[in-house]
């Protein structure tokens, strides 16, 4: 006999301010779709501080610096950031990252 099925559905999704505009859940509910997962993604728009005040994080900078160090360490050099948008403007830090935008 299989595996008894389960109801309980995967739940992900971010809180962002503003959300409106974002088009990852479209992204991501398609991708859960196209491999089968029993999975939905929810975009909830709140404010920065309210979503700190509970534990909430923005991950965008993190992942920017993994990803870069698998090709060059940044530790200490300047940074060319080209494109400005919700995620380069989440990961810079003022004075040490360059945004190149048209």
């Amino acid at each position: 006999m299989g595996q008894p099925r389960s109801f309980i559905s995967l739940l992900t999704g971010c809180f962002a301010m503003p959300a409106a505009e974002n088009p990852t859940v479209v992204m991501i509910e398609a991708a859960y779709r196209n491999h089968g997962l029993d999975a939905r993604y929810r975009t909830c728009e709140v404010a920065p501080a309210a979503a700190r005040r509970r534990g909430g994080e923005n991950t965008d900078g993190q992942g920017f610096l993994t990803a870069l160090r698998t090709v060059i360490d940044p530790a200490g050099r300047r940074v060319v950031l080209f494109g400005a948008g919700g995620a380069a403007r989440s990961i810079v830090t003022p004075g040490r990252v360059m945004i190149g935008s048209r």
